[in-house]
């Protein structure tokens, strides 16, 4: 993935958990894309402004097993699931 949206650069480091990117990015390492839910509880962190452009794509499956696929509450909660992620509320 390259940084948005410039690109350019190359990765000084890999790591593959939130927190050690956090830690990463706080040492003045670089600069990282970084859940939000983390970012926003961090002092001298701010957000980038990218004109409202989609940065990150995910495929996300959900699953149920056959046996309980019909059950109401299965079909309730996967249709939130469904109706949330299409909102893009999270």
């Amino acid at each position: 993935m390259r940084w948005p949206p410039h690109g350019g650069g190359f990765a000084a480091v890999a790591v593959n958990d939130a927190e050690s990117l956090l830690q990463c990015v706080q040492a003045g390492l670089g600069r990282s894309l970084l859940p939000c839910i983390v970012a926003d509880r961090t002092a001298g962190l701010a957000r980038v402004d990218f004109g409202g452009a989609a940065l990150l794509e995910r495929e996300i499956w959900t699953l149920a097993h056959p046996d309980v696929r019909h059950l109401a509450r299965v079909s309730a909660v996967l249709a939130w699931i469904e109706a949330t992620l299409a909102n893009g509320e999270v």
